[in-house]
């Protein structure tokens, strides 16, 4: 090949630029491509950190009961009374499960002014969310001040007798706490108790080994 027919030194054979003498398309591709590598690795680690802080953070649960005021139907008789609710309770989670019946009580209530809100039960941990849990009133017992006969009110049950005082329960929908993920309404057909069963929800943080907190980041 004569020296004249040799390509100049830093034009490939092809015609194309390349190296210091690149053309400015050449150089805005690869700015582009290096701005791009450098946005992924940015929401790479933004998105790890956001996983990281989902992953630390659980829920807290607790029920509350409150009783609402009957003026209309509260008498001398049966003015004040020992009134308990009886609620059962079904919240699973991987780290924290609990099954079983809690309850609540005003030992002096005043059925014309009605029973503030009470905690039946709460969450001994902060634990992983895995869905709401299920609460339904099991009975409602009172007992009037003056000796009077116990009062019982029961919800109906698949197999057994109508109790003679049945509660009915119904979804509340409104007045409803900023911590409320689910209330229930439960009012006794014949002794007429209205009560109010709020289940409370809220973000906490868990307490996680560093081990699993280590594995959880990669």
């Amino acid at each position: 090949m004569r020296a004249a027919d040799r390509p100049a030194a830093g034009v490939p054979l092809n015609g194309s630029p390349a190296g210091p003498g690149a053309s400015p398309n050449a150089r805005s591709i690869r700015l582009a491509v290096a701005g791009l590598v450098t946005l992924g690795l940015v929401a790479d680690k933004a998105h790890a950190e956001a996983d990281h802080s989902r992953a630390t953070l659980g829920v807290r649960h607790w029920v509350t009961a409150a009783v609402a005021a009957r003026p209309a139907t509260a008498t001398a008789a049966t003015s004040k009374l020992r009134l308990r609710v009886r609620i059962r309770i079904s919240d699973h989670a991987i780290d924290s499960r609990f099954f079983g019946v809690a309850g609540a009580e005003w030992p002096d209530l005043d059925v014309a002014a009605g029973g503030r809100d009470t905690v039946a039960w709460e969450d001994q941990r902060c634990h992983r969310e895995r869905g709401l849990p299920k609460i339904g009133v099991v009975d409602i017992e009172a007992q009037p001040e003056h000796g009077a006969g116990l009062l019982l009110a029961q919800v109906r049950q698949r197999g057994m007798r109508l109790p003679s005082d049945e509660i009915i329960e119904r979804k509340a929908l409104d007045g409803l706490p900023p911590t409320a993920a689910l209330a229930i309404d439960a009012e006794t057909k014949s002794t007429g108790f209205r009560l109010r069963i709020t289940l409370h929800a809220a973000p906490c943080p868990l307490e996680i080994e560093p081990a699993a907190l280590s594995s959880q980041a990669r």
